[in-house]
């Protein structure tokens, strides 16, 4: 198993669409960690579960008939702060994407692209997020069109390099041993990076780092 998914990964899949659901469902019992899957047709019934808190890893569909399922990210991370949450949906339209980004989702996959779902799960752990192709390239356009943000000019020079260390996929794990230091500390300074970026996570950082790359960092 790849050191950076956690022991004992409990999947949650709210996804309405029953055979869609049961596809996702059987490809994960399938994978070498031994996953436990829960599966749910709507958010109500997400909701009543008892224990919210232990799922690592929500796969989350964003057309639900109670819910938009974006609506809902929030309201999971409050519960389930450490939980992943990746979208699954058939819809490609930049409002959808960036809206799922902020409230909190680590990744957006189109449901005509899911495949290897157990390298999928790998990225996210290992680079804190994962899009399929589609969606990254729309991502890309998006931000190849916007200027650079002028607030990357107030990160530290240490900040600089654990950014540019994220967006080559490194983890926490492994920025700390490259800088010998704890990962607290690792932890800290990305938190002061988002802070300053305004952004809340990992993937947002990543989808912005052609951007990133070409700034120079004052101290």
């Amino acid at each position: 198993m790849n050191s950076e998914i956690p022991k004992n990964i409990s999947i949650g899949i709210i996804e309405d669409d029953w055979n869609f659901r049961k596809h996702i469902f059987t490809e994960l019992i399938k994978l070498p960690f031994d996953p436990k899957v829960l599966q749910f047709s709507s958010s109500d019934e997400f909701f009543t579960y008892p224990e919210i808190q232990k799922f690592t890893l929500i796969f989350l569909d964003i057309g639900l008939p109670d819910s938009d399922g974006i609506s809902i990210i929030p309201k999971i991370l409050k519960m389930n702060p450490r939980c992943k949450i990746l979208v699954i949906t058939i819809m490609q339209d930049e409002e959808k994407i960036f809206t799922a980004l902020k409230a909190g989702a680590c990744g957006y996959i189109l449901k005509t692209d899911i495949y290897h779902l157990g390298e999928t799960i790998e990225l996210v752990y290992k680079s804190g997020g994962v899009m399929t192709p589609t969606i990254a390239y729309k991502v890309m356009q998006f931000f190849q069109n916007r200027p650079v943000d002028a607030k990357i000019k107030t990160l530290t020079n240490r900040e600089n390099d654990i950014l540019n260390h994220v967006i080559d996929g490194m983890s926490t794990r492994e920025i700390s041993a490259f800088f010998q230091t704890s990962e607290g500390t690792v932890r800290n300074q990305l938190k002061s990076i988002y802070k300053k970026l305004h952004v809340n996570s990992k993937v947002e950082l990543i989808l912005q780092h052609k951007k990133l790359q070409k700034s120079n960092v004052d101290v």
